[in-house]
């Protein structure tokens, strides 16, 4: 794969660098059996799919010292309308034992489960396992948040 077999980071351009991490993560996808169009999909900034009733954002971005970054977002739940200090208590809780992995965030009433990674450096190994937390994460935590604190599931707004 791209990320194994280039020296990422070092004199790419990261306009570059990401298009080779794209061109890994469609392999990864063919890899695992999942079609284009079923159970995933390119977007303008990166990708979606899904897993379970999760469905995750693949995002590039570049910071402004120039290191590009592969992120990974999952909206899973609105925040509930009843309890919610022991709500946010549980979201804490959550991250400590997540161990950095990944990160359960709120913003604006949305409860998202996220990553980063910088892509130089990054395995094909390290790729496939932040896939994996993070739909695995997100997967799970939607339905026992909601089944624990009545949080509505997430659903995008129509545009």
């Amino acid at each position: 794969m791209g990320l194994l077999n280039a020296v990422l980071g070092r004199d790419d351009p990261p306009e570059e660098v990401i298009e080779n991490c794209k061109v890994d993560i469609k392999v990864m996808f063919s890899e695992v059996d999942l079609k284009e169009g079923e159970a995933w999909i390119e977007t303008e900034y990166g990708f979606l799919f899904g897993r379970g009733s999760a469905v995750i954002e693949v995002h590039f971005v570049t910071e402004e010292d120039g290191t590009p970054y592969v992120v990974f977002y999952s909206s899973i739940v609105q925040l509930p309308s009843n309890n919610l200090l022991a709500f946010y208590r549980r979201l804490l809780e959550l991250n400590f034992d997540l161990g950095g992995q990944v990160a359960v965030g709120v913003d604006h009433d949305t409860v998202s489960v996220s990553a980063s990674r910088a892509i130089a450096g990054l395995t094909e190994e390290g790729l496939v396992e932040v896939m994996g937390v993070v739909s695995s994460v997100a997967d799970d935590l939607d339905d026992h948040l909601h089944e624990e604190f009545g949080a509505p599931f997430y659903e995008p707004e129509e545009e």
